[in-house]
């Protein structure tokens, strides 16, 4: 049968790996040097990115822009946005059990955000959110 393989001939991946209780302890401390150094450039990349999203979103304009866009998302059912937004306004689950359910009620700091993109808040604090999915490929 064309395209398949039997189970002999399949590997995992791991064949030619070395434990490291296999290997010198020169070639060890070589291995985990080499680990140690990307580490720090990693953690420099990381810190450099956050100072300057930082830097940006000191900028009231651009952090509206960010929670208009937050927003918009969770509204089309994104749901880490939506995630993103319940953390960060303090209503995250605290170790819930799967069976209680919640209801998330907007703060007033987020009702004008809301009213500014259109969508109306109903007595109850339920949100009405009218939107149109639209298939980008045709276009």
């Amino acid at each position: 049968m064309a395209g398949t393989k039997d189970n002999k001939t399949k590997r995992n991946g791991t064949d030619n790996l070395i434990p490291m209780s296999k290997r010198s302890k020169e070639e060890v401390r070589a291995i985990g040097k080499k680990g140690g150094i990307q580490s720090g450039v990693s953690r420099r990349e990381k810190k450099k990115l956050r100072d300057e999203l930082e830097l940006l979103l000191e900028n009231p304009e651009t952090m509206r822009k960010v929670c208009n866009g937050l927003i918009e998302e969770a509204c089309k059912g994104n749901a880490f946005a939506f995630k993103t937004i319940r953390d960060t306004i303090g209503q995250a689950p605290e170790q819930m059990p799967e069976s209680t359910t919640f209801e998330i009620r907007p703060p007033d700091q987020i009702d004008a955000a809301l009213r500014m993109l259109g969508y109306k808040k109903n007595d109850d604090n339920s949100i009405d959110v009218d939107y149109t999915i639209t298939d980008d490929d045709d276009e």
